[in-house]
């Protein structure tokens, strides 16, 4: 397993996961026995790109503590997860979230590429993570955003007197969400639009009946303009209809 932790855990020709040393690595090799399982693929070199890319899924799974046999439990899931614990902390660093299902995969590949590398087996580089520059090879990070533009401008207050003027979503613009502490209670006055609207609705003491009588006077309004453009067409048909004597000499 040296050649494998070596190389999945960062070398020269990989890259390094934060706060997961070797140590960690071995510790997860001689505690657990699915890992060793999982990854003999790295030591086959007939290994497709699918199979080292969905052994390098699971073993990082576990690695970052999740448990790869449920079916709810994958790289995107454990990501959110661990992404709404570090966003609710008061100092958190995002780069301990494990890698992204894109990022992992290259990652595996050039893993892969390197262990096979020691054991003489000559892989192509441009198959297993590497394209080319200018002058030399340079890994390929990855092929999709590591996260939609809405979830990065994200942010999440920790409000207990309400959500107020000094609520950090409020200042920045934002409506608190499912990280903010505050958890969207009756103590939050930051909440989206359609509850702004009925707390509104509610301060000019209008009930849903007259709302709703509202909205069948604009109804009865719009259906008595449609009738008079009715009348009004059929009075042009009329008039442009021709008379008997006309018809008799059509």
């Amino acid at each position: 397993m040296i050649l494998f932790i070596h190389a999945f855990s960062g070398c020269d020709t990989t890259s390094a996961l934060l706060g997961h040393g070797k140590t960690k690595f071995c510790s997860l090799l001689e505690k657990k026995l699915t890992p060793g399982r999982k990854i003999e693929v790295f030591f086959n070199s007939e290994a497709t790109i699918d199979q080292v890319a969905k052994a390098g899924e699971t073993f990082l799974i576990q690695l970052y503590g999740g448990n790869p046999k449920t079916s709810a439990c994958d790289l995107i899931h454990l990501r959110y997860t661990l992404f709404t614990q570090l966003a609710t902390k008061a100092r958190s660093t995002l780069a301990r979230l494990q890698p992204t299902v894109d990022v992992a995969r290259f990652h595996a590949l050039r893993s892969y590429l390197q262990k096979q590398k020691w054991l003489g087996h000559e892989k192509i580089p441009l198959e297993w993570g590497w394209v080319p520059t200018r002058f030399v090879l340079s890994p390929r990070k990855m092929e999709r955003d590591a996260a939609p533009e809405s979830l990065l401008k994200i942010i999440s207050c920790n409000c207990k007197k309400g959500c107020k003027n000094a609520c950090g979503c409020r200042k920045a613009g934002l409506i608190c969400s499912s990280l903010c502490t505050c958890s969207l209670g009756e103590a939050c006055e930051n909440v989206s639009d359609i509850n702004l609207l009925e707390d509104s609705i509610e301060d000019e003491d209008d009930t849903p009946s007259s709302i709703n009588n509202f909205i069948y006077e604009d109804i009865e309004d719009l259906n008595l303009q449609l009738n008079e453009e009715d009348k009004e067409q059929q009075t042009e048909l009329e008039d442009f209809r021709p008379g008997p004597s006309k018809m008799q000499k059509l």
